[in-house]
């Protein structure tokens, strides 16, 4: 590009442009014409920069916290057996498949580990006995047992 560009930090996410906090290089006419007046862009000073580059290390440092929390949250359901009752037939089919929500309720009291339901992976239990559910924690699964009785 020509002397006519210059470097400009996006303050938000600007489609098919560039996303917020992204350095990036843009004609002169379109940062003082659009891109400044709208507050989507600032000019790239080095102090701008610096900021940025402190700024994008703490959301670093963030994830990595965040990804060892999800981290200790799946070792703590590692090989554990979720307990519930439920009413059932005499042949151990169950008048109510169990819910998402029931699980979840379960494992927070169980276990005190606080999971979403988007995270649980199963298929539909619908007889007493054990069964397999798998815990989504990020990249991590973990497989707990779900030990389902007759509920007197």
């Amino acid at each position: 590009m020509s002397s006519s560009s210059l470097y400009v930090v996006f303050t938000q996410d600007v489609p098919q442009v560039a996303s917020k906090n992204t350095l990036k290089r843009v004609r002169r006419g379109y940062f003082s014409n659009y891109l400044m007046p709208q507050g989507f862009a600032k000019m790239a000073t080095p102090n701008l920069l610096e900021k940025l580059k402190v700024k994008i290390e703490g959301q670093k440092n963030e994830a990595l916290m965040a990804q060892a929390t999800l981290s200790e949250q799946a070792k703590k359901l590692l090989g554990k057996v979720i307990k519930l009752q439920a009413k059932a037939s005499p042949k151990g089919t169950l008048f109510r498949a169990v819910s998402e929500k029931s699980l979840v309720e379960a494992i927070k009291a169980q276990i005190e580990v606080d999971v979403e339901k988007s995270q649980l992976k199963f298929e539909p239990i619908k007889k007493i006995g054990n069964h397999s559910v798998i815990v989504k924690f990020g990249e991590h699964e973990v497989k707990v047992t779900v030990e389902v009785e007759a509920k007197g």
